[in-house]
Parts: C-alpha cells; sequence; structure tokens
C-alpha cells in the first residue's frame, strides 16, 4: 500500500505530491513522449494554451461555484482531482466515459466536465444524485451550466448504491464524499461494477471516515492524497472484470423485467385465450422462457428465485389456460414487480 501525505505543488511544468521532502511526479507536462494522447502536453492546438496553464486556470468561477455549497475551502483538492484526472486522460486518444456518484452541489461535476470536455469534446459524463427537484437544494444544472465545451453530459436520479448503469462501462468512476452516503459500502460496490477492467476509480473523502474504511477494504493497492485532517483523496485501479456478484444483480434485473412484462399482460383478465394470444405472447414461449430462467437459477444457486419462477410458470399457465382470476392474486404474492 502506497500513502501519500503533504501538498500538491507546480514548478517547471510539473505537477507533484509532496511530502517531507519527498516529492511524487502527478504529471509532467514536458515528458513529451509518454503523451500517447491527442493532446499535445505543452499546448491545446484549439485553445492556444498549455495544459498546466489550463490547469491553473480551473479555478476561474470557484467563487461563484462554491457559494452556498460549505465548499469554500475544498479548491486545493479539487485541484489535486482536476490534476489525476487529467493525468489520466492524457494517456489515451479516446473519448471517455465518466460517471460521477453525489453529484449534488454541481461544483465538482464543473471541474469533471472542464477537463474532459476539453482534453475530448466526445466524452461522456454522467453525474448521479439522490436529491432532485426545485426544493432539494440540487445546485447542479446552475454550476454545470457554467462549463464551457463541456462533454457529453447527463444527470441520473437514482440510489447511489443501484444505478442501473451498464457494468464495466466506464474509465472513471468519482465518488463524491462532500456528500453523506447512507451506505457506503454499498457505493463502492456500485463503483467497481460501474468501471471498466483497468479503469480508475476516485474517491473523494470529506468527513467521511466509514467511507474512506470502506474503500480501504475493497482496495488494498490504492494511492492516498492526504491534504487536510479531515480529507482524503484515494484512487485505485480496477484490476478485475466484471465480479460475480455482479453478474448475479445483472441476471436478477433481466428476469425480473421479463416477469413484469409477463405480468402486466396476465393481470388485464382477458375473456378468453384468443386474447392473450393476440397480446403477442405465445404461451409456448413463454414456457420455454421460464424453463430457461429456472434452469439459469439452479446453476447459479438461486434457489429462492428457483421457487419463485416454478411457482411463476405454474401460475402463469393456470391463468393463461383457465382464465382463473384467483391466479392473478397468487402471481402479486409470488412477484411483486
Amino acid at each position: 500500500m502506497e500513502t501519500y501525505t503533504g501538498e500538491l505543488c507546480y514548478q517547471d511544468q510539473k505537477f507533484s505530491y509532496e511530502e517531507k521532502g519527498q516529492s511524487r511526479i502527478l504529471l509532467d507536462c514536458q515528458d513529451y513522449f509518454a503523451n500517447k494522447s491527442r493532446i499535445p502536453m505543452h499546448s491545446f492546438v484549439e485553445e492556444n494554451i498549455t495544459v498546466p496553464a489550463f490547469l491553473l486556470g480551473l479555478g476561474e468561477h470557484y467563487g461563484e461555484l462554491s457559494e452556498s455549497t460549505g465548499e469554500e475551502e475544498n479548491a486545493e483538492e479539487i485541484q489535486l482531482i482536476s490534476v489525476l484526472t487529467a493525468a489520466s486522460l492524457i494517456r489515451s486518444a479516446l473519448p471517455v466515459k465518466a460517471v460521477e456518484l453525489g453529484c449534488t452541489s454541481g461544483v465538482l461535476s464543473y471541474y469533471l466536465a472542464k477537463i474532459l470536455g476539453t482534453f475530448n469534446p466526445e466524452s461522456i459524463l454522467c453525474c448521479v444524485t439522490d436529491v432532485i427537484g426545485n426544493s432539494s437544494k440540487n445546485g447542479w444544472l446552475d454550476r454545470i451550466s457554467l462549463a464551457d465545451n463541456p462533454p457529453s453530459l447527463s444527470m441520473l436520479a437514482s440510489d447511489y448504491d443501484d444505478t442501473q448503469l451498464e457494468s464495466g462501462y466506464f474509465d472513471l468512476v468519482v465518488i463524491n464524499g462532500t456528500r453523506s452516503f447512507e451506505n457506503p459500502d454499498g457505493v463502492i460496490r456500485e463503483a467497481k461494477r460501474l468501471a471498466r477492467k483497468g479503469g480508475l476509480i476516485l474517491a473523494y473523502c470529506c468527513d467521511s471516515p466509514l467511507l474512506e474504511s470502506c474503500f480501504f477494504l475493497h482496495f488494498p493497492e490504492r494511492k492516498e492524497y492526504h491534504l487536510k485532517v479531515n480529507t482524503r483523496i484515494m484512487t485505485a485501479e480496477c484490476k478485475q472484470g466484471l465480479p460475480e456478484e455482479a453478474k448475479g444483480v445483472l441476471w436478477r434485473r433481466k428476469v425480473e423485467k421479463y416477469a413484469g412484462q409477463l405480468k402486466e399482460v396476465l393481470m388485464q383478465e382477458p375473456e378468453s385465450f384468443s386474447q392473450r394470444l393476440e397480446s403477442g405472447w405465445d404461451m409456448e414461449e413463454v414456457s420455454k422462457q421460464l424453463n430457461q430462467y429456472i434452469r439459469e437459477a439452479m446453476e447459479r444457486g438461486e434457489l429462492e428465485w428457483k421457487i419463485r419462477l416454478i411457482d411463476m410458470k405454474e401460475l402463469v399457465l393456470d391463468s393463461w389456460i383457465n382464465g382463473k382470476t384467483d391466479a392473478q392474486e397468487g402471481l402479486k404474492r409470488i412477484w411483486p414487480v
């Protein structure tokens, strides 16, 4: 485990993290051969501005961004996150897919959008929040609108530990710990699920010791940057593909989606068997699909789901063939989706 404490420094076109006289280079803007992206280390062609000047100038709107958010004292941490993000982006010429978990204030979202959009305007940034609406004090839209030349942007209202976004899709996953997570361990598990193999997971912990502890447990091999007593920034590489746990989540979601669609048809109470056929659902195909899910449940060791699927198949056939309304009540009970 590598642990770093100290301060962010910039000298001779190099961003470094220093602690007690020892220095770690985070981004060397003179190392042209290390730059594998379309962005020259010395200059953005479109803007005619150097990479260091761009990163150092990101604080242009900081006062406006931090107003009424309680983040006025976090400028150094956000600058460090910006440098770490840039160091990750500079290695690839391809657009980057990024997601931020906890975007309520919109301050960090602004910096991520500025960096992603400048390095490659075809990049994607998805910002996830569990608080939305005029009365929620969610300032994301007001602050993200200040970012010129942003990447493709989207906001998702969702639980942080169950976003339902595609697994293994994102190159960069940022956990914004300036807000409080009810289930920090679940948030980190979700971050691991969302990150592609080799992707970067970055956690910004601010007065969130439980989030830090959970990150420690999930990522024994990590890098830590401790700038203040109550804040810590940690990064880790996603070293594995989609874990079996995540595959199980995807399988259950697939089955639930199918069951929900089937249940919706059955609850319409058609007057005859022919009307069920007209609905586009063939009894033989439905039976075959349910049998497939039952076999998969057995192979996966999902015994509870196996029982539910068997019960559902019996009720479906009973309701489908005989039109029994009592079967529909049983369907509600065993599959409440």
